[in-house]
């Protein structure tokens, strides 16, 4: 874990919803290795932390292995119901990674870059929230059509296209699990996809692979990680880092100890799993390609430069 922590130290753990996921943090002013990042499907509650390993779980988690913890930043739109908010915020202080760490939770108002506190039973740091306001500006509008899988490492950030900015998924290693019905995680997945194919089209989903390919620097944590998943001991990161080593390990033709080759059986599993969808199925049938849907993308950890598509 030390190995692909270097190069890390984010102050504040971010949890966006898809659609509003990278103005979150171009409205706060966070900057490259401010803040690791978590999503939430938008419209959906955060779920108890074994119902949202992916999602949330795995990257509090992860986020807690940095030394500096100013805070969880949670971000609610202005027209969300109060019970998506109640729900969220006990289920984000339940989780073990969370304890003692300010919960700093905000009503926004995207168009307009307006931002208020909420008011909530949790640990807050009032004198952190008003610098936060100091920070916000207007963000660039949404393009609905692109949605990207982006890892949660603090280093990347969503890139921003001609159209404006993608919907993004953030999760360890952009990875998320192939579809079960009878996960909470899986069915707002489905449900996501299936709100997404009925509002706009042409669509794109890029997953993008991180790492050092132009200037040296360590790979995507999760790949780096994945190496050595049997020595990871935290319950939550543990089960989801096992789960991206087996997932990654169908696309790869031996054991393989370089986090490059890692990245790229761990995107490709990805793509595997978000065929498994049934909203994905039904798009295929109504004439979608999906060969022409989904891309993997490389992108460079420090320079945030979109390398090659394929």
């Amino acid at each position: 874990m030390e190995h692909a922590r270097s190069g890390q130290e984010p102050e504040f753990l971010i949890i966006s919803s898809i659609h509003p996921s990278a103005q979150d943090l171009q409205m706060l002013g966070m900057l490259q290795g401010d803040a690791s990042h978590s999503t939430r499907v938008t419209g959906h509650p955060i779920l108890h932390s074994s119902e949202y390993l992916f999602l949330f779980s795995g990257p509090a988690a992860y986020n807690s292995h940095f030394p500096r913890h100013a805070g969880v930043i949670i971000a609610f739109d202005e027209n969300e119901p109060q019970s998506i908010i109640n729900e969220s915020l006990y289920n984000i202080a339940e989780h073990p990674s969370i304890d003692g760490i300010p919960i700093l939770a905000f009503l926004v108002n995207y168009e307009d870059g307006i931002i208020h506190s909420i008011e909530h039973d949790y640990l807050r740091d009032a004198s952190l929230e008003e610098s936060l306001y100091q920070r916000v500006v207007v963000p660039l509008p949404i393009d609905p059509s692109c949605l990207i899988l982006l890892c949660s490492d603090s280093r990347v950030q969503p890139p921003v296209f001609p159209e404006g900015m993608p919907l993004a998924i953030q999760t360890l290693g952009a990875h998320i699990p192939r579809y079960d019905k009878n996960h909470g995680e899986c069915t707002q997945f489905d449900a996501f996809f299936k709100e997404w194919f009925s509002i706009c089209s042409p669509k794109q989903i890029l997953i993008i692979k991180h790492g050092g390919f132009v200037v040296e620097c360590p790979h995507c944590s999760a790949a780096e990680a994945s190496i050595n998943a049997n020595a990871i001991s935290e319950r939550f990161l543990s089960e989801v880092i096992s789960a991206i080593t087996s997932d990654a390990s169908r696309f790869e033709d031996e054991l393989r100890d370089d986090p490059k080759d890692g990245a790229l059986a761990l995107a490709k599993a990805t793509e595997a799993n978000i065929r498994s969808y049934p909203a994905i199925e039904v798009a295929r049938r109504n004439g979608i390609d999906l060969d022409e849907l989904i891309f993997i993308i490389a992108m460079d950890t420090l320079t945030g430069r979109i390398l090659e598509i394929g």
